[in-house]
């Protein structure tokens, strides 16, 4: 379980690990709609690509360009470059516990249902009060 914060393009620094999530561009770039930035001892998801085509990547290096910061990440052994807009949706993800639930927290997850119809958390995330859906 995590909970996540609102961040920024400068928290993003050379080493850190990150799930983005991406759209093409009309010329053929990537830009970054939505950032995870997970701090050290927070869980991380799989490497693998999700349902909504994120991944666990970590950020190779940071730059300026006219259209925004640009990241390199280190893709299954490729640089890829994806560039931040003013509207990139960025949160900082840290190791929380059930009991940082506070009254009026946005809380995402997905479960399983058992065969008894309780159901068993696989993953949650919890964003503070009146926050949007916070991302997984």
């Amino acid at each position: 379980m995590n909970s996540v914060s609102k961040g920024s393009g400068s928290d993003l620094k050379a080493g850190s690990q990150v799930s983005i999530q991406a759209k093409g561009s009309q010329s053929g770039d990537l830009i970054a709609t939505q950032i995870v930035l997970f701090a050290p001892g927070s869980n991380r998801p799989d490497a693998e690509p999700g349902p909504d085509n994120a991944q666990l990547v970590t950020i190779k290096e940071t730059n300026a360009s006219p259209e925004g910061p640009v990241l390199t990440l280190a893709v299954k052994g490729e640089d890829r470059k994806i560039t931040i807009e003013p509207n990139t949706a960025i949160w900082i993800a840290r190791a929380a516990r059930i009991a940082d639930i506070k009254v009026g927290s946005a809380v995402t997850m997905t479960a399983v249902k058992r065969e008894d119809g309780s159901f068993q958390v696989l993953r949650a995330s919890i964003g503070p009060p009146g926050a949007d859906t916070p991302p997984l």
